[in-house]
């Protein structure tokens, strides 16, 4: 809070006197309770901004969808597998997908996601170049449960995700290990929902 405020006539262009801003309580207590309403704005229209990009996001993802689906598609990715970080072999994507369905209500405007009911989760390990795949029956077993659990956070998704990362390599970072998964090779749980173009695969 500034120390000192100017009284000014409005006729006078300059300041006509210094005030001491401690000598009235009432104006610094006023500042004081507009500050915290401020505050608690700010923080709401901050909190707003957030969901105002994700929604933005969605929106345009379908909008993509519809007027291209021929070339576009959005899906839900599982199983973030980060490996060669660092190098020119980086790779860093989702090996389980599932095809989402974006819906609008046209009253309310609010979007809803859901899974494609006519779609089932999938792998994929194509482009994992330059490192050993996992095994396909490994593979299998995950989808076996993803197709099954109605809620992503099922520990059982995970427990499986573990036991793959584990027969896949056992030096690799998984969601039972207490570090920064971003930093190293891993992988993770990590649900994504992602717009991309098909045949991409990005």
């Amino acid at each position: 809070l500034a120390q000192e405020i100017s009284e000014f006539d409005p006729d006078e262009i300059e300041a006509t006197n210094i005030l001491d801003i401690k000598k009235f309580p009432d104006v610094s207590g006023a500042f004081s309770e507009w500050i915290e309403d401020w505050k608690t704005w700010a923080e709401k229209v901050k909190s707003d901004l957030v969901v105002q990009k994700l929604y933005e996001s969605l929106f345009y993802a379908r909008e993509q969808i519809r007027d291209q689906s021929q070339d576009w598609e959005f899906i839900l990715g599982i199983g973030r597998l980060k490996l060669g970080l660092g190098t020119d072999k980086e790779i860093d994507r989702h090996i389980f997908i599932k095809n989402c369905i974006i819906d609008l209500d046209p009253v309310t405007g609010v979007l809803f996601v859901r899974p494609d009911d006519d779609s089932s989760f999938k792998y994929e390990d194509d482009w994992i170049q330059g490192f050993k795949k996992p095994e396909k029956e490994d593979l299998l077993e995950v989808i076996e449960i993803l197709n099954v659990i109605e809620d992503l956070n099922d520990d059982s998704i995970k427990k499986e995700l573990i036991k793959l990362a584990h027969k896949f390599r056992a030096d690799i970072v998984t969601d039972i290990d207490p570090v920064n998964f971003m930093n190293r090779d891993s992988l993770v749980l990590a649900p994504s929902l992602i717009l991309r173009k098909k045949g991409k695969r990005n």
